[in-house]
């Protein structure tokens, strides 16, 4: 019989850790298909944020397929890299890129430092020079064929989060009948703003692009 003696201030230290968040940077990413999925799985992973570079409204158009995590999620809108950083300096976020390469580490070894901002690659040529400088670390995940040369930039981002969310021992929500309880309430409109201007995105201005693109 082999006998495993566990210390209580070991089990007092995993209960009490501190929690960290999780952010998600919008850039350069092309489809709309793809951004409005990376909304949904960061919502459903606890993304705290999600932040959006360049000024143009337009990106709006782009929640699609969202299934209407949009409406719950806050953005904070920027207009160049080096705001990002400095956002991700005054808040204590480390900025993660998620990308294939020799100093990448694999996910699922989850070599995360804290609170975190992941940042992905464009569908066809992965992350560009800034978004590669602007990162602290890089993570990637492994494949055990060579069908394909990578996985979509949704799907990655959904892996890394739920990676992310059992590093950051977040509590499972609670379901129902086969689905997770959802809570209707939408986000206030205070804390969907354009960085430039502080200036609030109207609710209805958000809902016509929406439901525009997912008609």
């Amino acid at each position: 019989m082999i006998l495993i003696y566990i210390k209580m201030e070991d089990i007092n230290q995993s209960n009490t850790r501190t929690q960290y968040d999780f952010y998600l940077l919008i850039y350069n990413i092309q489809s709309r298909h793809n951004v409005g999925t990376l909304i949904r799985s960061a919502s459903a992973f606890k993304c705290k944020k999600i932040l959006v570079l360049g000024t143009d409204k337009k990106v709006l158009k782009k929640f699609f397929g969202n299934q209407g995590t949009v409406k719950k999620m806050e953005f904070v809108y920027f207009n160049t890299v080096e705001e990002v950083k400095q956002f991700c300096k005054d808040n204590d976020i480390f900025i993660c890129g998620v990308e294939i390469c020799e100093n990448s580490v694999p996910v699922h070894k989850q070599p995360f430092k804290g609170n975190t901002l992941f940042v992905l690659g464009n569908e066809g040529a992965g992350m560009n020079k800034k978004q590669k400088e602007m990162c602290d670390q890089l993570v990637y995940i492994p494949q055990y064929s060579t069908k394909t040369g990578s996985l979509n930039v949704a799907i990655a981002g959904s892996i890394i989060f739920h990676h992310f969310a059992i590093f950051a021992n977040y509590k499972e929500a609670d379901f129902t009948n086969e689905k997770y309880n959802v809570e209707y309430q939408n986000f206030q409109n205070k804390n969907l703003y354009n960085n430039e201007a502080d200036k609030c995105v109207e609710s209805s201005e958000l809902d016509a692009y929406n439901n525009q693109m997912e008609n």
